[in-house]
C-alpha cells in the first residue's frame, strides 16, 4: 500500500492537518514531529491509533524539565528568554509551556519571536537574549562564589579586613603609652591612625 512520508520539520504541522483531512486510510508517515498528540494527530505516543504514525522529538514534553534542569543548576535564576517561531504551531505550544510553568520555579519567561533569521538584529532585536544571558552569567558566578566560600570556611579560614597591627605591634603600643607617650606619637611611630590605635588597644583590654 502507497503512503505519505512527513520529513520537513518547519511545514510538517500543516501538511499532516491536510494529508489527515484527506485521507484515514492511506498510512502517514511524519519524522520530527514536536507535539503530535497537542495537535491532535496521534490519540497518544504509546498508541497513535488511526493511520498517522512517526517520530518526535518530545520538544514540548521536555520544556517544562528543561526549565526545572537551568534552575537547578542556577537556583538564584530569575528571566529567561524562550525563542521560538510564533507560525509554527508546536513552538507556540512549548512556548505555552514555558510561560505556564516558569512561575512555578520563580522564573519570568518572555518570549522572543524569531519568523526567519532575517529578523535577527544583534543591535536591537537580541537585546532580551543578551540581557538575559548576562543575567545568567551573574547568577553563576554568584553561586559559584557562595561555594567557594563556604568551602573555603569549612576548612577553616577567615575572611575580612586584615588587623592592621600585629600582636607584637599591639604590645608595643601598650607599652609606648603606658610609660607616657601620647597616642599621637604611638600612632606616627606605627604608621596608623590614631582611630586604628585605640581601636586595637580596646580590643585587647
Amino acid at each position: 500500500m502507497a503512503g505519505w512520508s512527513v520529513k520537513d520539520g518547519t511545514r510538517s504541522p500543516l501538511v499532516i492537518s491536510a494529508l489527515k483531512r484527506a485521507t484515514t486510510s492511506v498510512p502517514i508517515v511524519m519524522t520530527e514531529n514536536l507535539d503530535p498528540v497537542g495537535m491532535r494527530f496521534v490519540a497518544s505516543l504509546a498508541q497513535p491509533g488511526g493511520n498517522i504514525t512517526g517520530t518526535t522529538d518530545m520538544e514540548v514534553e521536555l520544556t517544562g524539565k528543561r526549565l526545572q534542569l537551568l534552575k537547578e543548576l542556577v537556583p538564584r535564576l530569575r528571566r529567561v528568554a524562550v525563542i521560538h517561531n510564533p507560525s509554527n504551531p508546536a513552538n507556540m505550544a512549548a512556548w505555552r509551556v514555558a510561560e505556564s510553568m516558569a512561575p512555578t520555579l520563580g522564573i519570568q519567561a518572555f518570549a522572543v519571536d524569531i519568523k526567519s533569521p532575517d529578523q535577527i538584529d544583534t543591535d536591537r532585536a537580541n537585546k532580551p537574549q543578551s540581557s538575559a544571558v548576562a543575567q545568567f552569567e551573574r547568577d553563576v558566578l554568584r553561586e559559584r562564589t557562595v561555594a567557594g566560600l563556604a568551602a573555603a570556611k569549612r576548612r577553616g579560614e577567615r575572611f575580612g579586613r586584615r588587623p592592621a597591627l600585629t600582636p607584637a605591634q599591639v604590645r608595643e603600643a601598650k607599652a609606648m603609652v603606658k610609660r607616657g607617650d601620647s597616642p599621637s606619637h604611638v600612632a606616627r611611630i606605627l604608621r596608623i591612625g590614631r582611630s586604628t590605635l585605640y581601636r586595637a588597644l580596646q580590643e585587647t583590654r
